[in-house]
């Protein structure tokens, strides 16, 4: 069964306001599919997002910043895969966040230049999502359920987290920092079904798409000994490394 996802904005006249919005998509998105199987649709038919994007229509004059729209899109992605969904489409007619960053390899004006080139930059949600997270065109890519107990002081939850064992054997997470003022560290823990935990050994890729351009990061870093990661204000992080 295909649906479209447009939450934020209905027939152009409720744009989002403000930066706030973005902390609300992973419930959004959990209740939507939640919504789904309890009316009815049977377990064994798959939830197919066919278009997307964080606004029907125009946007509103509210401040997103640099990266508020590539947020709304890997939380969006993010949940509706943790959740079962089976297939999330961002067509070209629409382009998704407001056009930030294509899904071709070939990247486009916002997603930088093709993957495997000299040209590549990983800075927007597409690139993010189908290069840094998940590993493209290789193979199934398995999504585990992952969580963070992090909460504001509106008892909002402050970083969201997706965990991806990736065809090449590496494990992925991809990391979301709402908070526009603040930067946060996490302690990573990675437990098997035994309740075991595996961190991250050897080297690890460290990518952040940062809402202050400056603190973006492309590299290859030593896993801490302690699981702990920064995540800058306004970002979104992917650690992704072998595990012990």
């Amino acid at each position: 069964m295909s649906f479209e996802h447009y939450p934020f904005m209905t027939n152009g006249f409720t744009p989002p306001n403000d930066w706030a919005t973005l902390y609300m998509e992973p419930g959004i998105m959990k209740h939507v599919l939640h919504m789904w199987r309890q009316d009815g649709v049977p377990a064994d038919v798959p939830l197919i997002i066919s278009e997307s994007g964080i606004v029907a229509g125009p946007r509103g004059p509210g401040y997103l910043g640099v990266t508020g729209e590539a947020i709304w899109e890997c939380d969006a992605f993010g949940a509706f895969f943790e959740q079962g969904g089976t297939a999330f489409y961002r067509p070209a007619i629409n382009d998704g966040a407001a056009g930030h960053g294509s899904l071709s390899p070939e990247g486009g004006a916002d997603g930088g230049g093709a993957y495997g080139t000299p040209a590549y930059t990983p800075y927007s949600s597409a690139h993010i999502i189908n290069f840094e997270w998940l590993q493209h065109e290789a193979g199934a890519n398995k999504i585990f359920p992952a969580s963070a107990d992090l909460k504001d002081a509106a008892d909002r939850t402050v970083v969201t987290s997706y965990a991806v064992k990736r065809p090449d054997g590496n494990w992925s997470l991809m990391l979301i920092n709402h908070d526009l003022n603040a930067a946060h560290q996490v302690h990573l823990v990675i437990d098997d079904a035994k309740h075991m935990s595996h961190p991250f050994v050897g080297s690890v890729a460290l990518v952040q798409y940062c809402n202050t351009p400056a603190e973006d990061k492309n590299i290859t870093i030593a896993a801490t000994p302690d699981g702990m990661y920064t995540l800058p204000a306004g970002s979104i992080t992917v650690v992704r490394g072998k595990l012990r």
